[in-house]
């Protein structure tokens, strides 16, 4: 967008509006303020007035208020405007008496204005400087010279960069001929457009397509394995740059910036009417994918988890995987079904426990319309069936093995569904949304004529915003087309799409890709992932939910959540992730069916292996099955009894059978900085430096109407000190591992701390008080 005037609001408490920024091509502009661009990273053109400067890696740059200037971006730049201790130095040292040669009258500065806001408005049009003139009631040549002298450049030329800058779009993403896009944007011909954009771009607009298009995000093999948007969040790490320009030492810094907070709770009686809880939470585990379930390190991590925990189901993508050599063609394209490998799995996953949810998917090579279209490291097949009678097959097929081999009775406690995230802009999608519609109809009924009383479930959708539309034209599908799901399911993380940034810098590039089956292009939006800066989005994500969810009496499943999808999030290893899990699951107790963690270790062949042990994968256990702090928020929360007495900001009170369990939890939420990527702290041993405060919490709470006598009071503690493997890992020196010796020790020093006393009730009543660390949970169990 072309930009003729900022204005800058700056708060009541400090006169300076500090901001980071990607910088592409900010046009012509000016603001009634001082501006100090310093660059971290990259090189930039920027030209003030007639001046043009070159500034590269740490170099500062002053604009004064009311000039005209001008930046344009080379390779990457990031720019943060690192004012608050910048400007002192600057004022300080560097202030000069000069006159200014560039001063505008207000009433030149709103004739600017208003010539150049009329030109973005209008620039498809027809716009000539005698037209200009006649709307701003000047003559042609008094407008030409009062434009040149201001702007520092002719009308024609400022009017042919704000064409050429619009184009740039129609080039990028559209399949516009250069004819249609040079008249689209006002050109009167295409001679006329070439012209300009050379003479700004040195290229031909063709030329420029062209090598643009050998850089963009296409749905390919090679495309989607690299795609880590996805799986990665967009960050920028300039820790060491703010530190060496702060001369401060991260590691030597505390964050205990203020004294601890107050946390009085009121009274409780432990007579007062209690609520049931159904411990939903229980309901859903997970693992990558089911060939995962075949090695014997998985095994016994969920084995663990099951004897510790004990969950319901377990979802895993992936029975179609072609490693576990379910289906190929013989020579006359005949089918050929082996089940083998997928009975060890499920015979697997039936003696822990557990029952399993068969996601049917993904496409197996033999049966894709499209074998190019593959996601991950161990690649799956994105792909429609190339025969769609085929694909029924292959699921009535497969269901009525299973029938066979374990009974009605056992697989109609299964859970049938469709796919994964088949309606979100991400690499699991089929093309279109009619498409996965279509193939869920499909899929639904080769199932049910099966057995109609097997469980089915909706498509797993990633929830967020965008969403929305193609999830309620899916429900009226699914009811036009009786094919209504059993129970529905949905994806959750606390994420954010920035489609403010300029499109050349997003993290989920756009990209145009053809289902050449049915002639059908399809054009993701460009966005970059963030994470939210609402702590309590995902209470306001569940209420969506319900409210797109008519049917109450139908189960609502979250078979995938974590506090991103990444693999690469450093604070999916610390005591953030158990903090963050039990303060959601008890601010949500039983709103929905499941809050299924995603996922069991870190361990999950999605990326290639990360060579750092805690490298912010999204398992419960690191890959060598060492307990992270996330497996200890599920771990307490099964201790947990079955009547809520209260529940408040921070805490969460249970009681049975003459016992209470109490969980309290001091949440603090990440910096808005570190939501939108920018990491000014942090380091990658050093990772609690990018939170909004930094504060204990002294927890106060009375019990009342208790029987008089000696109680047994029980603790279980998980912070930065006690419970937490990385934390120390960080203190044994911060090295990888190198024997099993110190796997084991770090195994044994990552134990919850756990405290006992014995507690006397006297008058009914018994008062508590706790000192909870930064990101602390505890469990309180109280026992007569």
């Amino acid at each position: 967008m072309i930009v003729s005037h900022e204005i800058i609001d700056y708060t009541n408490t400090l006169p300076v509006k500090l901001s980071y920024m990607q910088i592409g091509h900010a046009p012509m502009h000016w603001h009634n303020s001082l501006e100090i661009l310093y660059i971290l990273s990259g090189t930039m053109t920027l030209t003030i007035e007639n001046s043009v400067y070159q500034l590269s890696e740490d170099d500062i740059a002053l604009v004064n208020p009311n000039q005209i200037h001008e930046t344009n971006m080379h390779n990457e730049l990031l720019n943060y405007a690192y004012a608050n201790q910048l400007m002192h130095e600057l004022l300080t040292n560097f202030r000069v008496n000069a006159s200014d040669n560039t001063s505008r009258s207000r009433k030149h500065l709103e004739r600017l204005k208003a010539i150049t806001s009329y030109i973005e408005d209008n620039y498809p049009g027809e716009i000539t400087l005698t037209s200009m003139a006649a709307h701003e009631y000047l003559t042609p040549a008094y407008l030409s010279h009062f434009f040149e002298k201001h702007m520092g450049v002719t009308f024609s030329d400022y009017l042919a960069k704000v064409r050429v800058s619009h184009s740039i779009t129609d080039l990028r993403y559209t399949e516009l001929s250069i004819e249609e896009i040079s008249a689209k944007n006002g050109f009167a011909s295409a001679r006329a457009y070439a012209t300009a954009f050379r003479k700004i771009h040195g290229s031909l607009p063709s030329s420029y397509r062209k090598d643009y298009s050998k850089e963009r995000i296409s749905v390919s093999s090679a495309a989607l394995k690299n795609n880590v948007s996805y799986l990665m969040l967009d960050r920028y790490d300039f820790s060491d740059k703010i530190n060496e320009l702060l001369q401060t030492n991260t590691k030597e810094q505390s964050q205990l910036s203020s004294p601890a907070i107050l946390r009085v709770l009121p009274n409780i009686s432990v007579l007062k009417e209690q609520k049931a809880l159904k411990h939903t939470w229980r309901n859903f585990c997970s693992v990558g994918r089911a060939r995962e379930l075949l090695y014997s390190e998985i095994q016994d991590m969920l084995k663990l988890q099951q004897k510790e925990i004990k969950f319901q189901y377990i979802k895993f993508h992936g029975i179609f995987d072609d490693a576990l050599g379910v289906y190929r063609e013989d020579d006359c394209g005949n089918p050929v079904y082996n089940f083998t490998y997928v009975d060890k799995v499920l015979d697997f996953i039936l003696s822990v426990g557990l029952k399993p949810m068969i996601q049917l998917s993904f496409m197996p090579k033999a049966l894709a319309l499209d074998t190019s279209k593959t996601i991950f490291q161990f690649e799956f097949y994105i792909s429609p069936p190339k025969d769609e009678k085929k694909w029924c097959d292959l699921v009535s097929t497969l269901t009525n093995h299973l029938i066979l081999r374990y009974g009605h009775r056992e697989v109609s406690q299964w859970i049938f569904t469709f796919w994964n995230e088949a309606l979100d802009y991400l690499p699991f999608q089929l093309n279109n949304p009619e498409i996965a519609f279509h193939l869920y109809e499909l899929s639904y009924r080769a199932v049910k004529e099966c057995n109609p009383n097997l469980t089915f479930a909706s498509m797993s959708v990633y929830h967020e915003p965008n969403m929305a539309g193609d999830y309620v034209r899916y429900l009226e599908y699914v009811k036009i087309n009786s094919c209504e799901p059993d129970a529905y399911l949905f994806h959750f993380y606390p994420t954010r799409y920035d489609s403010s940034i300029q499109e050349e810098h997003t993290m989920l590039t756009s990209y145009e890709s053809k289902d050449t089956q049915n002639n059908l292009s399809v054009n993701p939006k460009p966005r970059r992932l963030k994470l939210h800066r609402n702590p309590d989005i995902m209470k306001e994500s569940l209420g969506i939910i319900r409210q797109l969810v008519s049917d109450p009496q139908k189960p609502i499943y979250i078979t995938e959540w974590n506090l991103s999808p990444s693999h690469r999030e450093l604070l999916n290893d610390t005591c953030y992730s158990s903090c963050y899990i039990l303060k959601n699951i008890l601010e949500n107790y039983d709103t929905v069916d499941s809050f299924c963690h995603w996922s069991l270790t870190d361990w999950i062949e999605e990326l290639e292996f990360a060579p750092e042990l805690f490298h912010g994968g999204m398992g419960f256990f690191t890959k060598n099955g060492i307990k992270k702090p996330a497996y200890y928020a599920y771990y307490l929360l099964n201790k947990l009894e079955d009547m809520l007495l209260d529940q408040g900001e921070g805490y969460f009170i249970t009681r049975g059978n003459g016992r209470y369990v109490l969980l309290l939890y001091n949440y603090i939420h990440f910096s808005d900085l570190y939501a939108d990527g920018i990491i000014l702290n942090s380091t990658f041993t050093q990772r609690y430096k990018d939170f909004a405060s930094w504060n204990q919490a002294k927890v106060q709470l009375t019990l009342t109407d208790l029987p008089d006598g000696n109680y047994d009071l029980t603790q279980t503690i998980v912070n930065p000190i006690h419970g937490s493997a990385f934390d120390q890992w960080v203190e044994m020196g911060a090295l990888e591992p190198k024997s099993q010796e110190e796997i084991n020790t770090l195994k044994s020093l990552s134990q919850p701390m756990m405290k006992r006393s014995v507690q006397t009730v006297s008058n009914n009543k018994l008062s508590l008080n706790f000192l909870l660390e930064p990101l602390e949970i505890r469990l309180i169990e109280l026992d007569s």
